[in-house]
């Protein structure tokens, strides 16, 4: 493993568009941040904060021709993304980055046995032999602990359990042994036992091949288990910068502290009581002038209904966009 001072991945000012039938609309809006060697970063927040959408971008993935990148860079150790080819995409996606994606059963193709497809990511970036790709697939499933893994080479992804049909996606996503990995809420949809066991499996690889890891999700309890940083996304923006521990020690952004305060627990259920955020997510065609929180929290001021705040830093190598900060 490189050390972990070194950056991988850096992303400054960060824009994306998506043009909608209801107009225009902006899922990644001045995001930074950056991602070092052998690191494992979360992005957190609600469904449609853009945790997906910045992904998409960094992968160059977005919806042709309705998505769009207008500002800032990707920079992958020294090369920015945002200036290269497709065809030179093509040779970094997989073998330098891989992706899980959120819906195992859409991202695999159901005319294509799991076999074929691992096959071929390994054929396309290593130009093995059918033989020696078939073989390498097969250890891949014996990696992620498919049961029965030459048997299943042959299956259809429509054959296989909603846990395994990640694992395939693993599989894939590490043929090539990437320098980081995105995983795009990988648990979803699983039962508490499998998304255990799809955890405990990525901490795994993390650890034998040495690889950085970009987990999002909507789950603190995942970020807690599986990171060493954190970001949490609201409306497109970054509202809040830091380390896990000292996140769940002391959350500054009001979104945060909400965030933990309606994790449950075992007083709460006792009490038969949970503490929620009140109001909804703004609608991305309607996002509040200000800071687009300010209408769910409970510490506005005047000032957050006229301008939207900057990310401030704090000691600790934290930031928040917060006015109590300034």
């Amino acid at each position: 493993m490189k050390e972990q001072s070194r950056l991988l991945l850096q992303v400054d000012s960060l824009k994306t568009i998506l043009e909608t039938e209801d107009g225009v609309i902006t899922p990644v809006n001045d995001v930074s941040f950056s991602i070092k060697y052998g690191q494992a970063l979360g992005v957190v927040g609600e469904s449609g904060c853009g945790k997906s959408m910045t992904a998409l971008s960094i992968m160059r993935l977005l919806p042709h021709p309705y998505g769009k990148i207008t500002a800032g860079s990707i920079y992958w150790q020294d090369d920015n993304l945002l200036e290269r080819s497709e065809d030179a995409m093509l040779k970094i996606r997989g073998k330098q980055i891989g992706m899980i994606f959120q819906e195992p059963m859409t991202a695999l193709n159901p005319v294509f046995t799991i076999g074929n497809q691992i096959c071929e990511t390994i054929r396309f970036h290593q130009k093995n032999s059918k033989e020696e790709s078939r073989k390498k697939a097969l250890e891949l499933l014996n990696l992620v602990s498919i049961p029965d893994a030459e048997m299943r080479m042959n299956d259809y992804p429509h054959q296989l359990s909603g846990g395994m049909r990640q694992r395939v996606m693993i599989a894939i996503a590490l043929s090539c042994r990437p320098q980081l990995l995105i995983a795009d809420e990988p648990t979803t949809a699983l039962d508490v036992t499998i998304q255990a066991q799809i955890l405990d499996l990525i901490q795994n690889l993390r650890d034998e091949i040495g690889m950085s890891l970009m987990l999002i999700t909507h789950d603190l309890g995942v970020i807690a288990e599986t990171c060493d940083e954190a970001i949490v996304m609201y409306a497109g923006k970054i509202v809040e910068k830091s380390s896990v521990a000292l996140l769940f020690e002391s959350p500054k952004h009001p979104y945060t502290e909400g965030l933990l305060k309606s994790i449950p627990l075992m007083e709460d259920k006792a009490k038969n009581t949970l503490h929620t955020i009140e109001g909804l997510v703004p609608s991305l065609h309607q996002v509040p002038q200000g800071c687009a929180f300010h209408d769910r929290c409970p510490d506005r001021m005047e000032q957050c209904r006229e301008n939207p705040p900057s990310l401030i830093a704090l000691p600790g190598e934290r930031a928040v966009a917060c006015f109590k900060y300034e």
